[in-house]
């Protein structure tokens, strides 16, 4: 066979293949752990969880955390005073009184703004599933993760059907 004939048919071979499907251009979620707390879920420097104990925020300060998003609801005390321990360790510890069944979007922006800020951090309610909302418009708004597969996330981690993910359609296509 002739060279020409030869490499116009592994060039027309090589044109055949199918293309690879191209890597995600934001960063993978994935399940993590943190002492004693449960759901927990790592993307990138953000932890995600349920409601976490006081040496769960020491192990969070070992391992470079440097500040705290509670976003449980405002009726909802822990059984330990979580600012005064987050304090001891040198995170900075803030409250977003949050309710994942009433979502309020000023509060969302809020969390949204803390998140932006350098340093890695712990955002958790009681269950992880109200983090889990903020996290997923978050992961829409600042990643460019798609809806749909932020949404799933989200659901894996306990956000509820209904009203918060209605939510998250929402604020998702917000500005």
């Amino acid at each position: 066979m002739k060279p020409a004939v030869l490499a116009l048919l592994l060039l027309a071979a090589c044109k055949t293949l199918p293309d690879e499907p191209a890597p995600n251009e934001w960063p993978s979620f994935e399940s993590a752990s943190m002492g004693e707390m449960t759901n927990v879920h790592r993307v990138g420097d953000l932890w995600i969880g349920g409601l976490p104990a006081r040496g769960d925020l020491e192990l969070a300060a070992r391992r470079g955390l440097k500040q705290v998003l509670d976003v449980r609801p405002a009726h909802q005390t822990p059984l330990e005073d979580l600012p005064a321990a987050a304090s001891a360790q040198g995170l900075d510890y803030v409250s977003l009184a949050f309710d994942p069944e009433h979502p309020d979007p000023v509060v969302v922006e809020r969390a949204l703004a803390e998140m932006r800020r350098p340093g890695a951090k712990l955002i958790f309610c009681n269950d992880g599933g109200g983090a889990a909302l903020i996290l997923a418009v978050h992961r829409v708004r600042e990643q460019g993760v798609p809806l749909e597969e932020a949404l799933s996330e989200a659901r894996r981690l306990g956000m509820k059907p209904g009203a918060p993910e209605d939510f998250v359609r929402r604020a998702a296509a917000a500005p």
